[in-house]
C-alpha cells in the first residue's frame, strides 16, 4: 500500500508496529540491522517519520 514490494512487508509491518506502539526512535534503532533494498529503506525512513504512535497522541490531548 505504501509501496513496499511484498517480500519486505512483513519486515516493514513491525517497524511500523513498533512505531505505533513504542516511538519511532525504537523502530529506527531495530532497523539499522535488517537488510532491505534503498527503496524499502527510504520509504520507511518517511513512514517512521513523525507524531503518531500512542504516547505522542497523549501528549497532544493532555490539557
Amino acid at each position: 500500500m505504501i509501496g513496499i514490494p511484498w517480500n519486505e512487508a512483513t519486515i516493514a509491518g513491525a517497524f511500523l508496529g513498533q512505531k505505533i506502539a513504542m516511538n519511532e526512535f525504537v523502530a529506527f534503532a531495530n532497523m539499522g540491522g535488517v537488510e532491505m533494498s534503498a527503496r524499502s529503506t527510504a520509504i520507511m525512513t518517511i513512514a517512521l517519520c513523525g507524531f503518531a504512535n500512542i504516547g505522542s497522541v497523549a501528549w497532544c490531548v493532555a490539557p
